[in-house]
């Protein structure tokens, strides 16, 4: 019997103790939120005053003075301070207890230093998935994930000792190289136990886990005055969601794969045992077509799949198109998520209603996985967004903060929050066990060269039409790329590059890819 039946059979009911077990494996979603905008909080410019003493500052407020004494609230923004040269202690002082990274690296008037840190995190990331991609395959999902976890640990409690930008620099990307390949090795493994009827459920609680940690972060940062301390009570938090990785085994598929047949069958036994599933596993060959040599090389594994790739050409569109699809919705996600930040005046609220924002998609997004077809479901969401995108062209305005444009941009976050989410739920059932580790890793790289870019976005043009005239162009060529994909709900996962092509015979999708490959 395969792996996928064994699988199906004992994990198809729902049972407490595997989804305790599972969003425990996938807690260290949460650990990506804090990094993400860690430096949100961390590096947030406090309130300043004037010194009473100084008569360049005082000079400047009287200006800013309306003739009922009220001064400006513009006045008080950091641009004040930056644009007319305000010395810290001679003309203002901070009128705030919180300590800000910002305020102590002297870089409150260096925006772009401060968004540099933000965006080191996915260089960080990137290199890491790149090394990620072979280890995966070498030393197996939970061994590299728990690695890459310690590493995310370190380097964010060593925030507690950090006294400079330079060590801040080091920090974002051991934060980066570990979080990102921890938290791929943990949703593959989830996803490898998982059976095919309950993966979308799972898909959605590791993103609303995410959304989790949009709260814990306010809540940690709102509650610490220091930023020092910040990272140390981070770091504690990160720890616990790895612990679970320190005692779970290794993904049976994974086994198999390398040849470690009786390993994989014990696996399997205690995962039965656990879902309260009588199966007897004894008299049970499991088989795997190609099955890898368990003292192969991971390196010249690696290299044989991009042998794979080459030989079956359907394989390697597949892979391009999702790179290319992971590209465009990081992009469009992290470029779009900072409309979330218009409500509210603080960190604290802003990254709140991000959080109940995701939160909507994502329960949204249960149904759809259900009940939609991948390869519509998906296009669709992309489409809407593009439409979004042209309507938001319409000038309409019917009050100071509200206009049709940021109705409809509301719209697109959610139609790409939903895509964003369901991609990474596409690329694990279309890549084969043997590739899955390298093909999730090659999306994850593209995605987060768009994740560095996409905060910038807004830049592209001072004529907003130009923008969404681009994110238009971007939802609608990744919609309709999207339809060389297969459809996988309901469907086994493949094990092999054969099983790809296979795959792709059955469902008439080879006609696309005529052409060979020399």
């Amino acid at each position: 019997r395969s792996v996928d039946d064994l699988i199906n059979e004992i994990g198809k009911s729902p049972n407490f103790m595997v989804f305790l077990i599972a969003t425990a494996a996938m807690s260290c979603s949460m650990v990506g939120t804090f990094c993400a905008y860690m430096i949100k909080f961390t590096g947030v410019i406090p309130e300043w005053m004037c010194m009473e003493t100084s008569e360049k500052c005082v000079g400047l407020r009287k200006l800013a003075t309306d003739s009922h004494g009220v001064v400006n609230p513009e006045f008080y923004n950091i641009k004040t301070v930056c644009e007319n040269d305000l010395g810290y202690g001679s003309d203002y002082r901070w009128n705030s207890t919180r300590a800000s990274l910002a305020s102590d690296f002297d870089i409150v008037c260096k925006e772009s230093d401060l968004n540099l840190l933000s965006s080191l995190y996915f260089v960080g990331g990137t290199a890491g998935l790149f090394v990620g991609s072979w280890a995966f395959e070498r030393f197996g999902r939970r061994k590299t994930s728990l690695t890459a976890g310690l590493i995310c640990f370190f380097g964010t409690s060593l925030g507690f000792v950090c006294q400079s930008y330079s060590f801040m620099v080091v920090i974002r990307l051991m934060q980066g190289m570990g979080n990102f390949v921890c938290y791929a090795g943990c949703y593959i493994w989830v996803l490898e136990f998982a059976a095919e009827n309950i993966r979308v459920y799972y898909n959605s609680w590791s993103m609303m886990l995410w959304v989790f940690g949009y709260p814990a972060l306010s809540c940690v940062s709102y509650l610490i005055p220091d930023w020092h301390y910040i990272h140390l009570a981070s770091g504690g938090i990160f720890l616990l969601t790895y612990i679970p990785l320190m005692v779970l085994p290794d993904s049976p598929r994974y086994l198999l794969s390398i040849g470690k047949a009786e390993e994989a069958k014990n696996v399997l036994r205690r995962y039965a045992k656990l879902a309260g599933v009588k199966i007897n596993l004894d008299e049970i060959e499991l088989q795997v077509e190609e099955k890898k040599n368990e003292n192969a090389d991971g390196w010249c594994r690696g290299l044989k799949t991009f042998q794979d790739m080459f030989e079956h050409k359907g394989m390697l569109l597949e892979t391009v198109v999702q790179c290319y699809a992971w590209f465009t919705v990081c992009l469009l996600f992290y470029g779009l998520n900072y409309g979330w930040s218009q409500f509210g005046d603080t960190p604290y609220v802003n990254y709140l209603f991000a959080g109940l924002g995701e939160g909507i998609a994502y329960v949204l997004l249960i149904p759809v996985t259900k009940y939609a077809p991948r390869r519509v479901a998906i296009p669709l969401t992309c489409l809407t967004a593009c439409l979004c995108f042209l309507l938001g062209m319409i000038d309409w305005r019917w009050s100071a903060v509200w206009n049709f444009e940021r109705l409809t941009a509301m719209v697109a976050i959610v139609m790409i929050a939903i895509a964003f989410a369901m991609i990474f739920l596409w690329a694990a059932e279309i890549a084969p066990t043997t590739a899955r580790g390298f093909v999730l890793s090659a999306c994850s790289i593209t995605a987060r060269g768009a994740a560095f870019l996409g905060p910038f976005s807004s830049q592209i043009s001072p004529n907003h039409r130009v923008i969404l005239g681009i994110n238009a162009l971007l939802a609608g060529t990744t919609a309709l790329l999207m339809l060389l994909l297969p459809e996988t709900r309901g469907k086994p996962l493949v094990e092999t590059p054969a099983e790809v092509s296979r795959r792709r015979s059955n469902q008439n999708l080879n006609s696309l890819t005529t052409c060979r490959l020399r």
